[in-house]
Order: structure tokens, then C-alpha cells, then sequence
């Protein structure tokens, strides 16, 4: 896997992990209505410079049609794109991707080479392959072009040093999306082999799932650089006291973890106050080990 260093912003004391840096904070950039709605006031520089100034230092989304006037607008707050979603094609249809889906390979490859030319120009370093949906039945073959479509983005993106995740979404989200769990998206990851190939985890879609996040994280920790938090059935900002989340940072500290946070929710009241969780983080400067 890449190695990613995350300079903290987050304070943190002389404790357990005083030499091991807190994670950095970002967002998705697309607005979404019932998914994410981080910073959706003014234009691109405002919610920019609200972020920053909120803590975020990096932004997700999928391939800007201008990723040149984006790496500016990154530059002028000291932040960075983190990952960008690929493989969607150009139609509504589409939008939940092409990458297991029969007879479309050579959309997806173009649309995987876009994306990977896009990242490489905004310096982004992680790429989300978008799976598509599975029709009833068939599952075994879209397996199959899934596996080899994760092949060759792998290997692409590895010419570009860029990592490639695998999101899974739930069942209860979305019923027929190829990756529903994440030990599914683990199954690929280490079935496929690609030293580039990871996980993206999220605790809301593994609480949706029935999913023990924490035994995840525990386990593959390696193979996880960017976590997206959000609360679980609807999905709002996480709650400020979240036992089960507090044990993920905790077990991610312990193990010395320099991966992304992600904040990938609809604030519920207003947006700054919508970030208590992040105290949370605290995990990184307790001293637990005396």
C-alpha cells in the first residue's frame, strides 16, 4: 500500500502516540441530499475557506471538468484533493458505476483513465473505482468483470502511485450494488492481491450492515487509509459521546494508523456545531499505556 503520512491539526499532548500524527480531516466536495451536505454555502473558494478554517485540510469528490482551476482554488487554503471517485459514466444511469458491469469495460477503462490523469494532475494520490449495480441472477459474471476491471485499474493506477479503495454500500442503501459489506470489499482486496488495493471504510454503512467496524479495523488497519463517519440509521454527524466510534479511533491510535477521516454526513443543526464529534480524536493524545 502507499504510505500516507497526515501532519495533525488536532492538539495533542506528550502521551502514548506523541510521535504519532492525528489524522487529517476532509469532505466530499458533491452535495448530495441525503448523503452529504459539508460546506454547501457560497461558491467553490468560500466553502473552501470555511473548511480550512473548520479543521479540513483535504476534499473528496469525483473528476472536476476543471481539475487545474480546482488544484488553484486547494493552493490558495493549504489543502489537497484526497481521493476521487471513477468509473462512472456519463449517463444518470451510470451513476453508480461501471466497473462490474458487463459489456461496459471500455467506458469504464476510459473513464478510470481519465480520472487517473485528473488525480495525477491535482497531485490526489487515492482513487475510489465505482462498482455498479448487479442484476438478479447474475452475480458470478459481474464478480468476474469485476475482478478483472480492479486488475487493470490497479495496475494503471500504480504506474501514477495511486491507491485504489473499494467502498462497500449496504444492502440497505443500496440493494443491488456489487460490494455490500466490507468483508466482501475485503474478499476482493486480498483475493486480487494488488499491493494498491485497499479499503474504504465507513461506520455508517457497516452499522446498516450489521458490521463490527472495530474488529475490522483492528484486523486490517494496513489495508484502510481513509474512514468516513456518520451516524446510523439516518445519516447525520456522528454523536459526540459514540462508544462504539471512540473505540475505532482508539484502536486505530494504538496501532500508530496515519490514514484520512472522512466526514461524509447531513449536518443536523448548524454545520459547525455538527463537528463536536471530532473531539473524539482525543484518542490520539491519550496516555493509556502507563
Amino acid at each position: 500500500m502507499a504510505e500516507l503520512t497526515a501532519a495533525s491539526e488536532i492538539p495533542r499532548g506528550a502521551g502514548a502516540w506523541a510521535s504519532v500524527p492525528a489524522p487529517r480531516l476532509s469532505f466530499n466536495l458533491r452535495l448530495v441530499p441525503d448523503v452529504t451536505m459539508m460546506f454547501p454555502d457560497g461558491d467553490l473558494r468560500e466553502r473552501l475557506a470555511l473548511a480550512r478554517k473548520s479543521g479540513f485540510s483535504a476534499v473528496e469528490g469525483g473528476v472536476p471538468d476543471k481539475p487545474r482551476e480546482l488544484k488553484n482554488a486547494l493552493a490558495a487554503e493549504g489543502m489537497s484533493f484526497l481521493c476521487m471517485s471513477a468509473g462512472r459514466g456519463r449517463d444518470e444511469a451510470d451513476a453508480m458505476g461501471l466497473a462490474a458491469i458487463p459489456g461496459r469495460q471500455e467506458a469504464f477503462r476510459e473513464s478510470i483513465l481519465e480520472g487517473i490523469a485528473a488525480a495525477s494532475e491535482l497531485s490526489c494520490r487515492i482513487m475510489h473505482a465505482v462498482g455498479g449495480l448487479v442484476q438478479d441472477g447474475e452475480r458470478d459474471e459481474y464478480e468476474k468483470v469485476y475482478r478483472d476491471n480492479l486488475h487493470f485499474t490497479c495496475e494503471r493506477a500504480a504506474e501514477a502511485d495511486i491507491q485504489i479503495l473499494i467502498e462497500p454500500i449496504c444492502a440497505a442503501r443500496q440493494p443491488r450494488y456489487i460490494v455490500q459489506t466490507h468483508a466482501k470489499a475485503l474478499e476482493f482486496v486480498y483475493s486480487i492481491g494488488a499491493p494498491n488495493l485497499g479499503l474504504m471504510a465507513d461506520i455508517y454503512h457497516a452499522r446498516m450492515a450489521g458490521e463490527a467496524l472495530l474488529e475490522i479495523v483492528q484486523k486490517h488497519a494496513d489495508r484502510i487509509p481513509l474512514v468516513q463517519v456518520a451516524d446510523a440509521p439516518v445519516r447525520r454527524q456522528p454523536r459526540e459521546e459514540d462508544p462504539e466510534l471512540d473505540a475505532i479511533f482508539c484502536a486505530l491510535a494504538d496501532q500508530g494508523w496515519q490514514g484520512w477521516i472522512s466526514a461524509e454526513y447531513v449536518p443536523d443543526g448548524p454545520l459547525t456545531e455538527s463537528l463536536a464529534w471530532t473531539r473524539l480524536l482525543s484518542s490520539w493524545s491519550r496516555n493509556t499505556s502507563t
